[in-house]
């Protein structure tokens, strides 16, 4: 039968032996998943723990891959044809997933280690809770081995990124913060950050950075997509294009991946 719309070739397509991007995924999927069921066990009384960004994206990055190890598996187990295809919806909406969660790696890590750790330090906060915050096995999972699977998966995959989908980064950065802002005046939750308390007189200049580190490390990886797509073989760069049954090309445009019907 024909290839399913649904999982468009662009999904699991390889620079290298797909087998090895459908082993990444399984792998980083089960792992991100179990870690955060395990988590989810040990504090199903503690809901407070998922007002953190953090906590927030490493879900969701399992989710990301166990979708994409599926799409992985059924395109090793029944290879796409090689004709070009028109992107499904729910191949725009992985990739835009991709970028924002790709982006966001970038965004936890560096607010982490290079400000809510200093801070901590600079604070007097006791060893034992650094320990525990920061320098703890789920610490590192969660912020480090993240950006390491997403940079795997970026120079393994075929995901284009689009500088049109710099808007979800927005997106979603700014639902995160209407949400904690509601739970905290709905709750009697504390404001999971310290740099989001709005009583902070420091609180305007952090909630300005936010949005512009986000789409700060965005272009950042946009800019790393342009040095993949220049060192990368000129036959395989034909993955980011496409053509119609009359040989008429089409490239993958700068606007919105959810806007435009494009091929792949």
């Amino acid at each position: 039968g024909a290839w399913p719309d649904l999982f468009s070739n662009v999904l699991s397509r390889s620079r290298y032996n797909p087998v090895i991007l459908a082993g990444l995924r399984i792998f980083t999927s089960l792992s991100f998943l179990g870690f955060a069921g395990l988590e989810f066990h040990l504090r199903s009384h503690q809901f407070g723990h998922y007002r953190y960004l953090t906590v927030i994206s490493f879900f969701l990055d399992g989710l990301y891959f166990f979708v994409m190890a599926i799409v992985s598996i059924v395109q090793v187990l029944r290879p796409p044809p090689t004709r070009y295809q028109p992107a499904s919806f729910f191949a725009k909406l992985m990739i835009i997933m991709f970028t924002v969660l790709f982006a966001m790696c970038f965004f936890i890590d560096l607010v982490l280690w290079g400000l809510l750790y200093p801070l901590a330090k600079h604070a007097g906060v006791s060893q034992v809770i650094i320990d525990e915050k920061f320098l703890s096995f789920s610490s590192f999972l969660q912020h480090g081995g993240n950006l390491v699977a997403f940079l795997i998966e970026f120079f393994l995959n075929s995901l284009p990124i689009l500088k049109g989908n710099a808007i979800y980064i927005l997106i979603y950065v700014l639902c995160y913060i209407f949400s904690i802002w509601t739970l905290v005046e709905l709750t009697d939750f504390d404001y999971p950050y310290v740099i989001m308390d709005v009583n902070d007189s420091l609180s305007p200049m952090w909630y300005g950075l936010i949005p512009v580190l986000s789409l700060a490390l965005f272009f950042a990886i946009f800019g790393m997509q342009k040095i993949k797509e220049k060192c990368t073989n000129p036959q395989e760069s034909r993955l980011v294009l496409g053509s119609d049954s009359d040989n008429n090309e089409f490239y993958v445009s700068e606007e919105s991946s959810l806007s435009r019907n494009y091929y792949w």
